[in-house]
């Protein structure tokens, strides 16, 4: 279950994966070193994808509308995966394991998982409707070249 968050947790930041598109960003590059903060990153992500989709004014407005609205989310489910850890290292502090407090909490987290996973499509969309049909393309080939260089 705890894996099962984790990944949420991280589906959260969709803006950083789509930075990870275009930068070829791994896990000792530069770029993931130098910037420690979930806003610089995301910022760079708005730079990056501004440039290498040619986006309008416009569409920089609202793809800063849409980063900000995630960063703020992003945010809020930060502090109920602290909710979460602090829960469990509780238990495991404990004589026994509280399991029907386990269930309610965790019960409850799932309902705010498919509430972000709803958010974060509906980003998507956002993102997407922003887009011409020539930066979709752009971005469905950055996409396709980032997975053939993962998975070979």
């Amino acid at each position: 279950m705890l894996h099962k968050i984790l990944i949420i947790v991280i589906a959260v930041l969709v803006l950083l994966v789509i930075a990870k598109l275009f930068s070829g960003c791994h896990r000792h590059s530069h770029f993931c070193k130098a910037h420690h903060s979930h806003e610089k990153k995301a910022q760079w992500v708005i730079k990056k994808i501004s440039k290498e989709l040619k986006l309008n004014e416009q569409q920089k407005v609202e793809l800063e509308r849409i980063k900000d609205e995630i960063m703020a989310k992003k945010a809020e489910f930060k502090v109920n995966h602290d909710e979460i850890k602090n829960a469990v290292l509780f238990q495991v502090k404990s004589d026994t394991v509280d399991q029907a407090a386990l269930n309610g909490l965790f019960g409850d987290k799932e309902l705010e998982f498919k509430e972000m996973r709803a958010f974060l499509i509906n980003k998507f969309s956002e993102f997407h409707s922003i887009l011409t049909p020539e930066q979709r393309l752009k971005l469905a080939d950055k996409m396709e070249k980032f997975h053939s260089k993962k998975h070979h």
